[in-house]
């Protein structure tokens, strides 16, 4: 994978829960790292592909491989969030990820 593809700057969330002290709590999403990646929309033949698999699929993130990341997460590229649907590892030679992705509002 070439550098100058990774053109956007993304930033991986996970979900925390923080309790209220009266047995309840709070979800929040917290930053986990910033990352390099090649956001791309699906079009044509691929969206109608990834639709049969993941009915909202829309986009699809490419990273440098790393452990740990999962569909319970989610990235947020500037102003805009991406709900990961999937995690794959093309050929799988864990030289990077292709996260299969829905954009959702940012109150989802």
């Amino acid at each position: 994978m070439g550098a100058g593809s990774l053109r956007h700057r993304i930033t991986l969330q996970r979900m925390v829960r923080t309790p209220d002290g009266m047995g309840g709590g709070s979800d929040s999403w917290v930053d986990v790292d910033t990352l390099w990646a090649e956001v791309q929309p699906l079009t044509g033949k691929a969206y109608m592909a990834a639709k049969q698999a993941q009915s909202d699929v829309s986009h699809r993130v490419r990273i440098r491989f790393r452990e740990g990341i999962t569909p319970d997460m989610r990235i947020q590229v500037g102003t805009r969030i991406f709900q990961i649907d999937a995690v794959l590892c093309p050929n799988e030679r864990r030289q990077d990820l292709h996260l299969m992705c829905v954009e959702r509002s940012i109150d989802a």
